[in-house]
């Protein structure tokens, strides 16, 4: 039990001074909850099970990465690297491997603001800021620098945290490349929706501070003066987080559909940003990057990103995060509220398969090179999991494709739902079977005793050989066009350097199906009922619930840090509710208001008592969260139902907590609209409670506020003036006089 001295006490004298959270760091070293050090060690810890949930494991690891790239936002330039050696454990060569990983995306992110800002102010147009940096985009430096891995490739062999460090440093999809792709698709997003001339342009609209902020930083660069990367990468983040809209899509099971999903996209209130969208989020359907047009409240712009040359990785992502876009706009689901709203345009940024240094082993021209990079786009028709309906493929056939490293190779086009669109799938035959045409023109032997296993042949004929299967899949029409490649393959398949291989074989195979199988048939795209509409929206409407308390918590981090949800919930509401010390820690450093209350009256400190906590850990952290929140709040303001937070504390005889508030200085004696104190609570838990533990932590809360309450009385006592103790005796005087009275006068009758 607790002991109550006079330092419980404490909260009698007003706390005007608050505790300065970043100049005490170890208030909170025993912090293990949430924090970017135990953060790490769970990654780690899934990622090194056989027998873990891939998907989990990656969602882990997600959440670790993010957790550092915050904290390296929080920490001085610098000190990142020292602080992962001394903070988070990590040994020499992986904290070096993991500061090298951030500082490769900032150094990215800021050669391309480079480019964009050698357009003078006076000329930064739309189309000329997209001409620079679709220049950026073709230079063969950008794709070095985009498949470029850390310089510190071994030395955590031994490393706790080694499973983590291995797949940041090597996962194609992980942390290393994955964040470079993002933030040229953002870029260009950026750019190509009008915002970047509005911000930099030479109207100069300024809307919001982080806009003034980057039109500053750009400013510097064009006047010669030097920006680090850091800098640079927090200024787009704050102000791309302020434009772009965070959209997800899910795969709904509509009650009489027997097979298929229907794929639906939505606002969900959570930013994709700085990696928020990872992990299960992006199972989920994160889009990669989605922006309204500056100009045009109604047209819309989307971009698919990969650092993997091999297209097909991407699954059936691009037709899936379409055509949900697509029914989203078609049942007015938010944000698409009114009607009349289109994509403007869909882009896919990718590595060029046929890169500068293959083109010229492949000693192929500027177009043939074109038409090969153009096949990673139509490869990504031939996946499984695409849906032979009407329409589906145009998602693709609709896309702008940027060959990083060689240039663009299509034009896309808008979409606009429920249309019906003649997508030219011929011409689109006609130039992938060009493509076929210029491989089988390729001097193979010559490619790969130049460039060995860099002559791309084990990417660049398996993607030419989906592209056609795919197109014939979608585009039945186009038969008779992609007929024209056999020939091609089959001398492709006779090639030197191919023949006798597997590719000879998968080539043969390629050719006879186009030659003999009859063309597929496309099924007519689903019609929507009222009722699909009405489920869909249910499912919109659950969705968004859930999302409601993350979106409060990104508002207060990046904007408004006393935003409040619909229920006037805080961000600080939210992190107490769910025990999430570190961002407690985070939001009180940014001096949010810990007295705001929501519509139940209650503070962030009323929902961190009043929170459930059974196990010793849950109790443990939640008494370190009260102790955290105390000294910021009003320890017995009561809400609606006259409850504080002690009372509901005690409610679930939660001693740790109770022994925090008291040691505090919160009021044990208070009543709530019942009549009822603390002490009482806790012991209607005890007589209601099955678990023998439970009651025993209800039994020590009421004995330790049964004390409480005895020595508060004895302290208020000596400290009560001497005309006040005298008015109090003379009042138990007179009470006393009245109840004696009556009995004498009894006496008196009995005598006589």
């Amino acid at each position: 039990m607790l002991g109550c001295s006079h330092g419980a006490f404490r909260g009698l004298a007003k706390h005007d001074k608050p505790i300065n959270l970043e100049a005490s760091p170890h208030l909170f070293q025993s912090m293990a909850k949430r924090t970017p050090k135990s953060l790490v060690h769970q990654a780690s810890l899934a990622l090194s099970r056989v027998d873990a949930d891939h998907d989990r494991a990656e969602t882990a690891a997600w959440h670790a990465c993010r957790a550092l790239d915050e904290l390296r936002d929080e920490l001085p330039e610098g000190t990142f690297e020292d602080h992962l050696r001394e903070q988070v454990g990590m040994s020499y060569s992986g904290a070096k491997m993991v500061s090298e990983v951030f500082a490769d995306r900032d150094d990215f992110l800021h050669s391309s603001a480079q480019a964009v800002a050698l357009v003078p102010e006076a000329q930064a147009t739309t189309a000329r800021l997209q001409k620079a940096h679709e220049a950026h985009l073709a230079d063969p430096a950008t794709r070095t620098a985009l498949s470029r891995s850390p310089r510190t490739n071994h030395g955590w062999e031994g490393d706790s945290m080694a499973p983590l460090l291995d797949w940041i440093h090597g996962a194609e999809n992980g942390l290393t490349k994955t964040v470079k792709g993002e933030a040229i698709a953002r870029m260009d997003l950026y750019i190509r929706s009008g915002w970047a001339e509005k911000d930099l342009g030479p109207a100069g609209e300024c809307e919001t501070h982080n806009a003034g902020s980057l039109r500053d930083v750009f400013q510097k660069l064009r006047s010669g003066e030097t920006v680090s990367p850091h800098e640079m990468k927090a200024s787009l983040d704050a102000r791309w987080q302020e434009v772009f809209v965070p959209v997800r899509v899910d795969k709904v099971h509509l009650h009489d559909q027997r097979h298929d999903k229907t794929a639906v996209a939505f606002e969900s209130g959570v930013p994709t940003f700085s990696m928020d969208g990872k992990g299960m989020t992006e199972a989920g359907g994160r889009i990669d990057g989605f922006i309204r047009d500056a100009r045009d409240p109604k047209a819309w712009h989307m971009a698919f990103a990969s650092t993997s040359e091999d297209s097909r990785k991407q699954g059936d992502q691009m037709t899936r995060h379409v055509g949900g876009v697509l029914t989203g706009m078609a049942i007015s689901a938010p944000p698409w509220e009114e009607g009349g709203h289109r994509i403007a345009s869909v882009s896919y940024y990718a590595p060029a398969i046929a890169s500068e240094s293959r083109a010229k082993a492949m000693d192929l021209t500027s177009k043939q090179q074109e038409a090969i990079n153009r096949l990673a786009l139509y490869a990504q028709l031939d996946d499984p999991y695409v849906r032979q309906h009407q329409g589906v493929g145009d998602a693709v056939l609709a896309t702008t494709h940027y060959a990083i490293g060689a240039g663009r190779t299509t034009t896309g086009r808008e979409l606009v739902p429920q249309e019906q669109r003649d997508m030219s799938p011929a011409h689109h035959a006609r130039q992938a079977v060009d493509a076929v045409k210029a491989l089988a023109n390729v001097d193979w032997d010559r490619a790969f005793r130049n460039t060995g296993e860099k002559s791309g042949r084990e990417i660049i004929i398996p993607l030419a050989q989906s592209a056609l299967d795919g197109l014939a899949k979608h585009y039945p029409d186009a038969l008779a066009e992609l007929k024209k490649a056999v020939p091609h393959l089959k001398r492709l398949s006779g090639a030197d350097g191919i023949a006798h291989t597997g590719l000879e074989r998968d080539l043969l195979g390629t050719a006879a199906g186009l030659k003999h199988v009859p063309a597929s048939k496309i099924q007519n795209t689903p019609t929507l009922t009222d009722d699909h509409v009405g489920q869909l929206k249910r499912h919109i409407a659950i969705a968004n619930a859930r999302d409601t308390v993350k979106g409060v918590v990104h508002e207060a981090l990046h904007k408004n840090v006393d935003a409040q949800d619909e229920e006037g919930n805080t961000a600080l509401h939210v992190a107490a509710g769910e025990r999430d010390l570190q961002l407690t820690q985070k939001l009180l450093s940014r001096r949010i208001d810990a007295t705001a209350q929501n519509a139940e009256g209650q503070s962030a400190l009323h929902v961190a008592a009043g929170t459930s906590a059974r196990t010793a850990r849950a109790q443990n952290d939640q008494a370190q969260l009260v102790a955290l929140l105390a000294p910021h709040s009003a320890l017995d303001t009561q809400d609606q139902d006259g409850n504080t937070a002690m009372h509901l504390a005690a409610a679930k005889g939660l001693d740790r907590t109770v022994g925090e508030l008291l040691r505090h200085g919160a009021d044990p004696s208070l009543r709530n609209q019942q009549g009822e104190k603390p002490v009482d609570l806790a012991r209607g838990y005890a007589r209601q409670v099955s678990s023998p533990t439970l009651r025993l932590s209800a039994d020590r809360s009421a004995m330790t506020l049964e004390i409480a309450e005895q020595q508060r009385a004895m302290v208020m006592a000596q400290f009560k003036h001497p005309a006040q103790m005298k008015a109090e005796r003379e009042t138990q005087g007179r009470a006393v006089d009245r109840d004696v009275a009556p009995a004498q006068e009894r006496g008196r009758r009995v005598r006589y």
